[in-house]
């Protein structure tokens, strides 16, 4: 599970700094529309696309240097620290499937939110 998710980050690569773009973009709408009240139609999707793009770019930065399994011909020491080093990155993986989960949730409430609003 742990090299598909290497691939799919590293094939998602250029994705990171449009990702990034894009959540400054929603950042700076979801602040203006606290500042100044106005335009509050655009407030639930700017959280929402606030909330993919940190998502995606998390996802994109964190999962792109997962360590490669453990060689048959390395030491104990090599293979344990690079066992625990993966075991970290399966942690992080159920923490983002989690929150992916969440994420989608969160997205489904907001826009029925939304639509049902305007």
């Amino acid at each position: 599970m742990l090299d598909a998710l290497r691939r799919l980050a590293v094939w998602a690569a250029p994705v990171r700094n449009l990702a990034l773009i894009a959540g400054a973009l929603s950042l700076v709408t979801v602040a203006s529309i606290a500042v100044t009240s106005s335009g509050d139609r655009l407030l639930i999707p700017g959280l929402v696309g606030l909330l993919w793009s940190l998502s995606t770019y998390a996802f994109v930065t964190t999962f792109r240097f997962v360590p490669a399994p453990t060689a048959p011909g390395e030491g104990r020491i090599a293979r344990l620290k690079r066992r625990l080093k993966r075991g970290w990155y399966g942690l992080l993986a159920l923490v983002c499937v989690g929150s992916t989960v969440a994420a989608v949730w969160v997205s489904f409430r907001l826009a029925s939110i939304w639509w049902r609003e305007f």
